[in-house]
């Protein structure tokens, strides 16, 4: 298996052929699958010469969109089945659901950088305890 890192850091395995197959849980509200679709198709057009998500046929490796209590997706591929959890109250927006997309895709945040400390001063006095 082909690895990079991100930021130096985190070991992730890539989406083989820069193709991420999806499945969409039957359990995911009609509403949530369109706005899940919609934010596929946005991907697309602007990254899919990249990294392009495309239905799954028989892929072992693959990503299922599943309806949850909370909003989440591990970084980078895991091989298998990858879920991307999705809660219908918080998440159910094409920014919310992009940003776990790319979370799947090896992108991490920003503030979990380990170089962050070169940036950023924290002043821990300006946080209440």
């Amino acid at each position: 298996e082909k690895k990079y890192e991100i930021e130096g850091y985190v070991p992730l395995l890539k989406w083989k052929k820069g193709r991420v197959p999806f499945d969409i849980s039957r359990d995911v509200p009609p509403n949530m699958t369109k706005v899940i679709l919609n934010a596929i198709t946005c991907w697309n057009e602007d990254f899919g010469n990249c990294i392009e998500w495309v239905p799954r046929k028989k892929e072992r490796d693959f990503v299922y969109f599943v309806k949850g209590s909370f909003c989440h997706s591990d970084i980078g591929r895991m091989k298998r089945m990858q879920l991307i959890v999705l809660n219908e109250a918080n998440c159910n927006e094409k920014g919310f659901i992009l940003h776990e997309m790319m979370h799947t895709v090896g992108f991490t945040h920003e503030h979990n950088r380990p170089d962050r400390d070169n940036y950023i001063k924290i002043l821990f006095l300006n946080i209440p305890l």
